[in-house]
């Protein structure tokens, strides 16, 4: 294993382009689901979020007492500053990491493509836990490693600090001690030296089961926990998670179209520059397994780090209700950069290198491009809809909101009657849209969005017999009617 140096001013230059990225525009888009999900928890009396942490809003109880603590709620890009500031100590730390698994300059690729990662970019703008996850990740690795290499008793007690912090930041960090574990069984393996996995002493031990018990609890509490859009797990997801952390989510199909469910062959036809982009990386990510399988260090430290977590979490899907999700993985995303750093770098002849790498920055800035500047792929804009409707002054009619945009138009239009229909049909003596505030009412308003099942289209069927729309607006991946009762 050789291992490369990094100026000091290389570094700096990293961190500042890491840093630029995350937060340019960091509070132009609207808080999302999970985004206010985690907002509302971290509002909650400190008691609730350590007793009541569900890793469907919390992940773990950490971020919401962070969030809780610094008051990070008051607007959009307050509540993203952590993960924007964590993000970049994220590309700072795997740099560094780096430096010792890498020859020069594999320190410098691993820093520019972890610091213009369109998926590490998203996550770190985005209100919740991925951000510090990923850091607390990162670190306790580099403390990992400098325990295995030096068998440093403070590189231990910095790698547990750092594990134990991460599980109480993201409760699947499980996952990641799990690969970690397997790294300690490597080398142990392979240096002869037999590994702790416990401290020696009985206090310890108590010491560390009176830290971990809270977490226990909290798995057993939510172990029928539904998490994500429900779907059905599929093997498919591996490669659509290597595609994420190639050129994120805004480049090929947006995530509105792969809601639909599309197969492999419709998505290929329809966005048939995929193939290019998954040759482009194909290539050096080959290359750099070959790589990484030859280096006795790099195949126990990278290979766990980057395939463990991954199927551990698809097979939790197979027999759990909770959903893979690629950000579910993200902490293995450091793990592939430096497999498609030691790729590219291994590429022979200098030409093929150089053609590879030139094709895989442009397939990530225009990825960034899209990020931040096309619309395609913005997320539905539910406050500009609250907006228009604080405009035209009928915040005393009611809103009937149809689709998966409840919870953002709950956090948006608080100051305004809501009424949240997931079914437009009547259910028994049920009736969603005879409520007295609706028929009642001069003037109502119908807000639809991520509205996959059509619910909109029923509801002003429904209601056209005694309404008229009188207004109709289009936001991104939004629509807002105004529908006026008819004369007579």
């Amino acid at each position: 294993m050789e291992s490369g140096r990094l100026p000091w001013w290389q570094l700096g230059l990293v961190i500042a382009v890491a840093l630029a990225l995350r937060f340019y525009r960091i509070g132009e888009e609207n808080f999302w689901i999970d985004e206010v999900l985690h907002v509302e928890s971290a509002r909650r009396p400190v008691g609730e979020i350590v007793r009541g942490a569900a890793p469907a809003a919390d992940g773990g109880p950490l971020t919401s007492l962070v969030t809780r603590f610094l008051h990070l709620d008051a607007s959009e890009a307050a509540a993203r500053a952590p993960a924007a500031v964590s993000g970049t100590a994220t590309v700072a730390a795997s740099t560094m990491l780096a430096t010792y698994l890498l020859p020069s300059p594999g320190p410098l690729a691993v820093g520019v493509l972890l610091a213009t990662s369109p998926a590490h970019v998203w996550y770190s703008q985005e209100a919740r836990w991925y951000g510090p996850w990923i850091l607390l990740t990162v670190l306790s690795y580099l403390a990992l490693f400098h325990a295995l290499e030096r068998g440093s008793r403070r590189a231990w007690g910095c790698y547990a600090v750092a594990a134990i912090l991460g599980i109480y930041t993201f409760v699947l960090s499980v996952f990641i001690v799990a690969a970690q574990v397997v790294t300690i069984w490597w080398y142990g393996r392979r240096t002869g030296i037999r590994m702790r996995l416990l401290p020696a002493s009985l206090a310890g031990r108590l010491a560390l089961a009176s830290i971990l018990a809270p977490l226990v609890w909290l798995v057993i509490s939510n172990v029928d926990a539904n998490t994500g859009t429900p779907r059905p797990p599929m093997l498919a997801t591996l490669p659509y998670t290597a595609y994420v952390f190639a050129v994120g989510t805004s480049l090929g199909p947006t995530i509105a179209y792969l809601h639909d469910y599309p197969s492999i062959a419709r998505v290929l036809v329809d966005y048939p520059g995929i193939v290019v982009v998954a040759i482009l990386f194909a290539i050096p990510l080959v290359a750099g397994l070959v790589r990484v399988l030859r280096d006795e260090t790099l195949r126990g430290l990278i290979v766990p780090w980057l395939f463990v977590p991954p199927f551990l979490v698809l097979a939790m899907s197979f027999v759990t209700n909770v959903v893979y999700e690629v950000r579910y993985v993200l902490s293995s995303l450091p793990a592939f950069v430096i497999v498609l750093t030691a790729g590219l770098l291994s590429l022979r002849p200098s030409a093929l290198r150089t053609t590879v790498g030139t094709g895989v920055l442009a397939c990530i800035i225009g990825s960034l491009e899209n990020y931040y500047w096309n619309p395609l792929y913005d997320r539905e804009d539910v406050r500009a809809a609250i907006h228009a409707i604080d405009v035209a002054e009928q915040r005393d009619s009611p809103v009937v909101v149809v689709g998966q945009i409840n919870t953002p138009a709950r956090w948006y239009g608080r100051h305004l009657p809501l009424e949240i229909v997931h079914s437009c049909a009547p259910e028994g003596a049920y009736d969603p849209l005879a409520r007295e505030r609706i028929t009642s009412a001069a003037a109502m308003w119908v807000l639809a969005g991520r509205d996959w099942t059509g619910e909109a289209s029923r509801c002003l069927t429904r209601l056209a017999p005694d309404w008229e729309p009188a207004q109709h607006e289009r936001f991104k991946g939004v629509e807002l009617w105004r529908l006026e009762r008819r004369a007579g």
